[in-house]
């Protein structure tokens, strides 16, 4: 695809209390299947890491991975 030599990727750790979900991300969870979901990252972790960008200094906005 055109253009996304120039984009760059960076795989990192960051505090939980520091990552946001989008604001337009049209999926709306339920509380009990959001327990669900919390329970099992608690439990076994996250299979694949969750896509973020930088949304204000030091926070960041998942854009991809919030389920």
């Amino acid at each position: 695809m055109e253009g996304l030599e120039n984009i760059k990727f960076d795989y990192k750790l960051v505090e939980i209390d520091k990552v946001f979900p989008n604001a337009w991300n049209p999926k709306v969870d339920d509380p009990e299947n959001y327990a669900e979901v919390v329970k099992s990252i608690k439990n076994y972790g996250l299979s694949a890491p969750i896509t973020v960008r930088i949304k204000d200094e030091g926070t960041f906005e998942i854009i991809d991975g919030f389920h």
